[in-house]
């Protein structure tokens, strides 16, 4: 699917919670105007685990009138999940600023961008060559922001169910390794080589232990995999409260 396709195509399913980022990126600084945001990122925490089907993912009710204020349930609420949860992380060209530290799909928002949940979904398709399925919730412990030549850059962090944007992968890729375990294959990824070299899917000890096989994780920032980790917190419901 193309950038143009991916732009053209409707919004995947979309949580009540999520609704506050159904408008523009220039509407958002907007609203934020105070806080003096100067650029909007997104990324995508791509969850899969090798069970396509039936898959237990959780989808946080709607919330209160305060996402930041709002609580997710325990492991005791819920079925334990039947694989270990995995994440997509991609690996920067060598070439570009970052050269091959790893990170989550993303970008900044476009003028074009109908809203923050489209940039994420362009971003990605764009990037891995993925369409998100389902948006599922908003990284939104802790504000990801820095400065970069006098202005404020602030990140939003959306986790997502994807699917590839042709078709699945038939043991190619690396994936004959997911369906040797018996497993439906992750979806298959398309990578920009601009932009991204290498990507693999990890889990929550591999982001502990630093690498997956001979692939050692350097980020750019440890906020990056700080990010990922509360992602899967959310994702296998052991956070609490977003404070």
């Amino acid at each position: 699917m193309s950038a143009s396709n991916a732009r053209d195509a409707p919004l995947p399913l979309i949580p009540e919670h999520l609704r506050p980022y159904l408008i523009t990126p220039a509407a958002y600084l907007e609203q934020h105007k105070s806080e003096n945001v100067a650029h909007l990122v997104v990324g995508t925490v791509v969850i899969g685990n090798g069970n396509r089907k039936g898959t237990q993912l959780y989808t946080p009710p709607s919330p209160p009138s305060r996402i930041s204020h709002y609580q997710y349930p325990s492991t005791s609420h819920k079925k334990p999940l039947q694989h270990p949860q995995k994440v997509l992380l991609v690996q920067r060209s060598r070439h570009d600023y970052g050269g091959l530290c790893w990170e989550i799909p993303g970008g900044s928002c476009d003028p074009h961008d109908v809203s923050i949940l489209d940039a994420a979904a362009r971003e990605l398709t764009e990037e891995a060559g993925l369409r998100v399925r389902r948006f599922v919730a908003v990284v939104d412990r802790q504000r990801h922001e820095w400065i970069d030549r006098g202005e404020l850059w602030r990140k939003l962090t959306f986790i997502v169910e994807a699917d590839d944007a042709d078709t699945f992968a038939d043991g190619e890729d690396g994936y004959g390794e997911e369906q040797e375990r018996g497993r439906s294959p992750l979806p298959r990824v398309r990578l920009d080589p601009e932009e991204h070299e290498d990507f693999v899917w990890a889990t929550r000890e591999d982001l502990m232990v630093g690498g997956v096989g001979e692939r050692m994780f350097t980020w750019i920032q440890d906020e990056q995999r700080q990010v990922i980790l509360r992602a899967l917190d959310i994702v296998e419901g052991v956070s609490s409260t977003l404070p």
